[in-house]
């Protein structure tokens, strides 16, 4: 209000009706378009995802981090991992691809707040969030618990207060 009243020379100022309608209307254009766009790059995700094959056990990212290709991910027909990002319906909502010298990259546009990759089956005990693939695998193969892949530290918080609020701590 002070930055606003500096600028005006002490007036107040405020957006007219038809100035606040056009306003309205172009945040509903805008959020729709966002809508189509991260749609549009989801259904792009799921066609790479059935495209590709099984990921075999020699990928260089593999390797290098002393893993295995744990759970259900694939292999692009370029080389890299395919790992799926799933919503909190189960869906998948896009796909992390690593390269061999371990790249990382997701689906441009395609949607991951509160995505993540789980291991395992939850039978009511604890699920242990890992930020990356590669750490997620290593606590899998340890204890053989329900491991998720949160993709990003600020996913972690999310999805475990959803588990919290879903029963699925």
């Amino acid at each position: 209000i002070d930055a606003v009243k500096q600028i005006t020379g002490g007036k107040m100022v405020g957006i007219s009706e038809d100035g606040r309608k056009k306003r309205e209307e172009w945040l509903e254009a805008t959020r729709k378009e966002e809508e189509e766009k991260s749609r549009r790059a989801t259904k792009a995700a799921i066609q790479r995802w059935d495209a590709a094959d099984t990921a075999s056990d020699d990928h260089p990212y593999l390797e290098r981090k002393c893993i295995t290709a744990t759970g259900a991910i694939r292999q692009s027909e370029d080389g890299k991992l395919l790992i799926p990002v799933y919503g909190l319906d189960g869906n998948m909502q896009s796909v992390q691809a690593i390269s061999g010298d371990g790249e990382k990259r997701y689906q441009a546009s395609a949607p991951l707040s509160y995505g993540s990759f789980c291991m395992g089956i939850n039978m009511g005990g604890q699920t242990i969030i890992c930020e990356g693939y590669a750490t997620a695998v290593s606590v899998y193969d340890a204890m053989a618990g329900h491991v998720c892949v949160a993709f990003d530290c600020g996913n972690m918080e999310k999805i475990a207060r959803k588990y919290v609020e879903q029963g699925r701590s």
